[in-house]
């Protein structure tokens, strides 16, 4: 039933108004005419606002006429019912008192606070009765039995003046007494305040003297310590210079595939982990290489201390971090291995500022998880999304997150600081890419292996995810780059065309401002579960798996020069759900 209110803000009584009110024009809960109009959102059923407010705040979420569903958000004003109503002539809220006046609806209140026959109370002390406010002189000064008669008010008026006068002598006096003291004080304080400024402005120029010849001394030493460190560079550039004749001239250089052109702005390139097939095995590895633009060749690395696969990385302040994974055998056969079982609940840690690189120790994470994604967005390491399994034992027991938390990684613990935002829906192996305070995630699956085309805006400035035009199709275990305002989409798993599970070699770019599409030339392989890097303007997609199984080969594309994929030298190692991050420095990263 709805909810009827008893008190002013209900609609107007019909009999009040000075001609006929239509049936229309009455509130369907309080039965008067409407006041302050709003209608639902589709069959314009019309109630005073506040009447059905009190209605969905007490009753239901519904239209009491039509049912459907209704919130505050969703009624609508009936402006143009509210603007009809407005000229009608209105009898005031004090008729009962005496008041014969019709007003426009629109002028009411503003009379009824005017009004003369508004009730009011006699101020003379014993009286208190109510009457009309345009009556209240009369009745105070000449009705009233409890009236002051003019002697006594003028003798009471005589004595409050004598008092006052008493009263602005005193003050006079305590405030000449006061400004004397002040004068006083303030005197005595800028003697004070010159006399320790002139102290501490003798102190100051002794530290001072001091304090230049110890910067004099300072440069001086500095000046011998850039003569001495441009000396040393010049003996590591003499050193580098004879490493590099070195392995020249004792590894021939050799590539199937077509000539790769670096430029200035091209750097290396890392992978790590992953899934691989060789001969009878098949499972995670810790291998780790490096592609040099300089040899234009992969080159073996010191691999990982533990195996991990479908795990995430990122690089901050010169570290690159990878989290999370798990390992295929394990979860299929019960494999136990020390260096398997933890590889979910750590973080491998690789300085890169170190030659010759070596990993760190591990950092532990709070738990175990894969699927995910880690992005660094404002200097803020980001963890989005992925499988958790809050039980570590039970490989079985899992969930797909819907969060996006703030990480604190370091060498001795790893921890999540807090939870920033949650998802419209939990998702696993989606993309993600970062244009300066704005992170998209891209497709990926939910629960059920159900995949998806949505798109989401993460804002790190408000904590807040809004949806983007979706993808074409629905996308998972694909690779993303960020070029420009684009995101560069590879490969994948998709149900297009023929709602089968189908693996991908299309390339979209996706805008990361309109949501536009933009087809570019397909891959020459079909790739799922694969890496992407892009440096300079050259995308290199390596791995993953196609329909013959894991693959070593790779292929690259110059974004606004190149009309079709080309083969670029295959890795030491096939890999799919690997890492892969582009070295953020030029340098001599392989091992001699």
């Amino acid at each position: 039933m709805a909810y009827c209110v008893k008190d002013n803000n209900r609609g107007y009584e019909r009999s009040r108004f000075e001609s006929s009110v239509d049936e229309n024009f009455l509130c369907s809960i309080c039965l008067n005419v409407v006041k302050d109009g709003r209608i639902c959102r589709n069959n314009d059923h019309i109630f005073c606002c506040y009447c059905i407010e009190e209605h969905l705040r007490i009753n239901s979420p519904n239209c009491p006429e039509c049912q459907e569903e209704l919130t505050q958000a969703t009624l609508r004003q009936a402006r143009i019912i509210n603007n009809f109503l407005s000229k009608l002539k209105i009898n005031c809220d004090y008729v009962s008192r005496g008041c014969v006046e019709f007003i426009n609806v629109e002028n009411l209140q503003k009379h009824v606070e005017n009004c003369g026959f508004a009730p009011v109370f006699c101020s003379n002390e014993g009286c208190g009765q109510e009457i009309n406010k345009q009556d209240k002189i009369i009745h105070e000064t000449e009705i009233c039995k409890y009236r002051k008669n003019c002697f006594n008010e003028r003798k009471d008026v005589a004595i409050l003046q004598q008092s006052i006068k008493d009263l602005d002598s005193k003050v006079e006096k305590c405030l000449r007494k006061m400004q004397t003291q002040m004068n006083e004080a303030l005197t005595e304080i800028h003697r004070k305040i010159d006399e320790k400024l002139t102290s501490q402005f003798v102190k100051i120029q002794k530290e001072m003297m001091v304090s230049m010849k110890e910067i004099k001394d300072f440069q001086q030493n500095l000046a011998t310590m850039v003569e001495n460190s441009e000396k040393i560079n010049d003996d590591k550039a003499q050193m580098l210079e004879e490493m590099n004749s070195t392995h020249q001239s004792a590894v021939a250089v050799t590539s199937p595939t077509k000539e790769i052109v670096s430029t200035p702005t091209t750097h290396d390139i890392l992978v790590a982990g992953g899934n691989h097939r060789c001969n009878q095995y098949f499972g995670s590895i810790e291998k780790v290489e490096i592609f040099s633009w300089e040899e234009e060749d992969w080159f073996n690395v010191s691999p990982m201390k533990i195996v991990r696969a479908n795990a995430s990385s990122c690089i901050q302040k010169d570290q690159l971090f990878i989290i999370g994974g798990d390992d295929p055998l394990q979860k299929r056969f019960g494999r136990s291995d020390s260096k398997l079982d933890r590889a979910p609940h750590f973080v491998s840690i690789l300085n890169l500022n170190e030659l010759p690189l070596t990993w760190a120790g591990l950092s532990l994470f709070p738990y175990r998880c894969t699927g995910h994604k880690n992005i660094v967005c404002r200097q803020q390491v980001l963890h989005i999304g992925g499988v958790q399994f809050p039980n570590t034992d039970n490989h079985n027991e899992k969930e797909i997150s819907d969060k996006i938390c703030k990480l604190q990684l370091n060498p001795s613990t790893s921890r999540v600081v807090r939870e920033l935002c949650f998802m419209p829906e939990p998702r696993e192996s989606h993309g993600c890419e970062v244009f300066e305070d704005i992170v998209l995630i891209i497709g990926g699956k939910t629960d059920g292996d159900k995949l998806l085309d949505s798109v989401l805006a993460f804002d790190s400035q408000t904590n807040r995810c809004k949806e983007m035009p979706p993808l074409p199709h629905p996308l998972t275990q694909m690779a993303t780059v960020k070029w420009r305002d684009q995101v560069v989409i590879l490969g994948g798993v998709s149900t297009y065309p023929n709602k089968k599970l189908n693996t991908m070699r299309s390339v979209i770019m996706y805008d990361s401002k309109t949501g536009k599409i933009t087809k570019l030339p397909s891959m020459l392989n079909k790739r799922s579960s694969c890496c992407a890097v892009i440096t300079g303007d050259i995308i290199v997609v390596m791995g993953g798996r196609s329909d013959n199984g894991i693959l070593h080969s790779a292929e690259h594309f110059k974004m606004g020069s190149s009309s079709s994929w080309d083969y670029f030298p295959s890795m030491n190692f096939c890999r799919s759900e690997f890492v892969a991050e582009v070295l953020p420095f030029k340098g001599m990263h392989i091992e001699q």
